[in-house]
């Protein structure tokens, strides 16, 4: 994966995903169509999973394409995990959640695997990508074509 296409991609996907999310909260579109909530997780996995990869990348933490695959799948999930959590710690230190809402523990639940889904589709695009035999996991020069 080119670091700057990764980066383009991951861009792209937190745009739409900072979009979404703007206008569900400025409308109250969470609350009003609950099922929102599961595209706005799934977004947001797929955008940690390619940036943390795209990080990962940047500073040449993986560069070898016969080791990568376990080493980026558990790059995705942790950042996903950690973020989820720092995430939903913040809605409760500021009040958007409360730990006595009705469901709050499922919701959170599917919240943190709609997240996991997103990542795991970050990880299955990053490994499923056309490369070229001998080519580096983040070979700069991984969108020329292969002879």
């Amino acid at each position: 994966m080119t670091k700057l296409r990764a980066f383009w991609e991951s861009l792209f996907v937190l745009i739409i995903f900072a979009v979404l999310v703007f206008f569900a909260y400025r409308y109250n579109l969470f609350w009003k169509i609950k099922w929102l909530d599961i595209p706005a997780h799934l977004l947001g996995g797929l955008w940690i999973g390619l940036t943390s990869l795209w990080i990962f990348c940047y500073f040449d933490r993986i560069n070898s394409i016969k080791n990568y695959k376990l080493k980026s799948f558990l790059i995705v999930l942790s950042a996903v995990l950690i973020i989820t959590i720092f995430w939903k710690l913040f809605e409760l230190i500021t009040g958007i959640s409360s730990i006595h809402n009705k469901g709050y523990f499922t919701n959170s639940l599917y919240d943190t695997l709609n997240g996991l889904i997103g990542g795991v589709v970050a990880y299955l695009y990053f490994i499923k990508r056309k490369r070229c035999p001998n080519e580096s996991v983040c070979d700069p020069n991984s969108g020329k074509i292969c002879n």
